[in-house]
């Protein structure tokens, strides 16, 4: 975009400053930033160092920042306290996708939306930091009910590599719906998660219900979602629980 930064100018005594310059300051009034990412290299080091009270604007998340004096939090617009992270992003016959860089310091909770089509197998959820998985270390709990035993719900241990969503019953017509939220991952001690997921595959419907934890006191910034057998096609989108409403 016209406005958009990747900088933050810090000016000195008897400089000259040029056109482009001044009118990029006239035109924009707040910083405006296509990224958090590109937000914090510009006010990273000595250049421009971050006051209380600063703001920016993001241009991923259409959202306006302002820096508290430890973090950065939002303004607005707010929808239902919910602001947009990661647009949808679509994924083709795939194993296994990944997300990095999504959750920050911006939000402290996050919820993730999966839609999926023509998946057999079950699905499954790490957390990852730096562009690698964490694979140990995860316990939690899960209900299930189906169509044809709507009343019978089992609990089943989830394993300790990865935490357990739910199973695609049919790789031609089997779809669903599922969300997750991922709560603190940005802080050093264990991340919580809670999710539902909903699908129907060969007439039959069915439901998941879980609740996991990650135990490592790791500040996770991505997610990994893996299904076994044949791949699966869908979209998914992640949203930051926004502190301000």
């Amino acid at each position: 975009m016209a406005n958009t930064q990747t900088t933050v100018p810090l000016f000195v005594a008897n400089q000259v400053l040029t056109a482009n310059q001044q009118n990029l300051s006239a035109g924009t009034g707040v910083p405006v930033f296509a990224t958090t990412v590109t937000r914090d290299a510009a006010f990273g080091g000595s250049n421009k160092a971050l006051a209380e009270g600063q703001l920016a604007y993001i241009e991923a998340s259409n959202v306006v920042q302002y820096y508290d004096g430890a973090a950065w939090a939002t303004v607005g617009p707010l929808s239902g306290g919910l602001a947009l992270v990661q647009a949808e992003t679509s994924f083709t016959t795939a194993s296994t996708f990944s997300a990095n860089n999504v959750f920050t310091s911006t939000y402290k909770n996050y919820r993730i939306i999966l839609n999926c089509t023509n998946g057999d197998g079950s699905i499954t959820f790490k957390l990852r930091a730096s562009g690698t998985d964490t694979s140990a270390n995860y316990y939690g709990i899960s209900t299930y009910g189906t169509s044809s035993n709507p009343y019978q719900s089992a609990f089943n241990a989830l394993g300790t590599d990865e935490l357990y969503m739910c199973d695609m019953q049919s790789a031609t017509d089997g779809s669903g719906v599922g969300m997750i939220d991922v709560l603190n991952p940005q802080a050093a001690f264990a991340t919580v998660t809670q999710g539902n997921f909903y699908g129907s595959s060969a007439g039959n419907q069915f439901w998941y219900s879980h609740f996991g934890r990650q135990s490592d006191a790791t500040q996770f910034d991505g997610f990994t979602f893996l299904i076994t057998s044949t791949g699966m096609t869908g979209t998914y989108a992640v949203y930051g629980y926004s502190k301000t409403v």
